[in-house]
């Protein structure tokens, strides 16, 4: 190697040394306190104030309901549901309803106009129910409308244990029911989904579908045949949180 190789080769190492060592003296001289740190490095939260819309609150819930899966009789419900949420995510809490309606349906209608004697048949409606359950969150954020209201929601899954007490019906109005040994009482499994719509700090409007699942007959001529079924009821209401003022996270 030649004088003139070895000289280029001195001055271009002495370049990479001169352009280095400057950028670790700032980094090594800065003060802690202007040393970015990200909070996933400093072992904190990525998202910091964030909105806790259920946090450490009662909900309160009237409702409006019925079951949609019913073969002979539907069943309208007036009721209540509350529950507190004891984090972001979880609560539990008691749900209620009274049946204020059983309508016929189209089914049962058309049945009964080819039956000989109606008074024979016997329906089973649902008289009130009551389950104690738990929530979990697993989803929630907020999305924009027409590029200025800003909605808050959620999207809950619930499942619990409850009661459901039925009664006996005729076929023929303002007669006793046959078979009396359809209404009775019994305990039932409780599973279903649901999604809030935050209108305020205070407020949402909740849709909820519970499928309530025990043994029952719906129609007896005479004997009974229980079976085990879905009785899926979906109920519209309004929550009412408090207190008022919503938790903001640190």
């Amino acid at each position: 190697m030649n004088d003139s190789m070895r000289a280029m080769m001195c001055a271009a190492a002495l370049a990479l040394t001169w352009t280095a060592a400057p950028s670790t003296a700032t980094a090594q001289d800065l003060p802690n306190d202007e040393v970015k740190v990200s909070p996933l490095e400093a072992g904190g939260p990525i998202v910091r104030r964030k909105l806790l819309y259920r946090s450490t609150r009662l909900e309160v819930m009237p409702f409006f309901g019925g079951t949609v899966t019913d073969t002979f009789t539907q069943n309208l419900f007036v009721g209540a549901n509350a529950g507190f949420h004891l984090t972001n995510e979880v609560s539990i809490g008691l749900t209620g309803g009274f049946g204020i309606a059983h309508p016929k349906t189209s089914l049962r209608e058309s049945a009964e106009l080819v039956l000989r004697d109606p008074g024979d048949i016997s329906y089973s409606k649902i008289d009130w129910l009551v389950d104690l359950e738990g929530q979990w969150v697993p989803i929630f954020g907020k999305f924009t409308v027409m590029d200025g209201l800003i909605l808050n929601y959620d999207i809950h899954l619930i499942g619990g244990v409850g009661f459901v007490a039925q009664s006996a019906i005729s076929a023929v109005e303002d007669q006793d029911a046959a078979n009396t040994s359809l209404g009775q009482g019994t305990v039932a499994g409780v599973a279903g989904a649901g999604i809030r719509l935050f209108v305020g700090d205070m407020f949402a409007i909740t849709y909820d579908v519970r499928d309530y699942v025990f043994s029952r007959a719906e129609v007896s001529s005479g004997s009974e045949d229980l079976r085990v079924a879905n009785n899926v009821m979906m109920s519209l209401g309004v929550s009412i949180f408090l207190p008022g003022q919503v938790k903001v996270s640190r």
